[in-house]
């Protein structure tokens, strides 16, 4: 089986924010109105950025430059092919999660 194509594989890091016994949770903002994690996917040009920096540069797109966390290192991370509908391609999707204090 042939290795899959940048355009058809893609990397998403999440990031549990915790404040005490609180994760926040974001809305979507979509037609879908469905629940995540703060963060994203890599975009293009940041194949060779380190994936912290990734992650830094989502959860400040979707929450503000103001916010204040520390990285306590990767809890998960697993693999799951999301449906054809969801992807360009349906490609297999790699997910990094963060927990962060």
């Amino acid at each position: 089986m042939p290795s899959p194509t940048p355009d058809t594989y893609y990397v998403a890091l999440k990031a549990f924010l915790r404040r005490g016994d609180k994760v926040l949770v974001c809305r979507e903002d979509n037609e879908t109105g469905n629940w995540d994690l703060p963060g994203g996917r890599i975009a293009v040009g940041e194949f060779d950025t380190p994936l912290l920096a990734v992650l830094e540069r989502e959860i400040r797109e979707e929450l503000g430059e103001e916010i204040k966390y520390q990285i306590n290192g990767p809890v998960a991370i697993f693999r799951y092919l999301r449906p054809k509908k969801s992807t360009a391609s349906g490609g297999p999707e790699l997910l990094r999660v963060f927990m962060l204090g």
